[in-house]
């Protein structure tokens, strides 16, 4: 899995990834026990929101998003 971190020093990274291509946002809820894993293979980014990490299979192109302040 290539999680990767969007810091300031890596913004042309995740903006040739997210740029032009299929992103799917991912959050948590009731929602994802009805997706196949396959589902996901249909975008070139997955961007997960908190636990929704944890809930989506391996992705070649995956990041995460805190929605958290602490």
């Amino acid at each position: 899995m290539a999680l990767r971190r969007a810091v300031s020093q890596e913004y042309d990274v995740w903006r040739k990834d997210i740029l032009g291509g299929r992103v799917l946002i991912v959050g948590s809820g009731p929602s994802l026990d009805n997706v196949d894993d396959n589902f996901y293979t249909d975008f070139d980014v997955v961007a997960c929101i908190n636990h929704a990490l944890l809930c989506t299979p391996p992705h070649p192109c995956k990041y995460y998003i805190s929605a958290d302040l602490a």
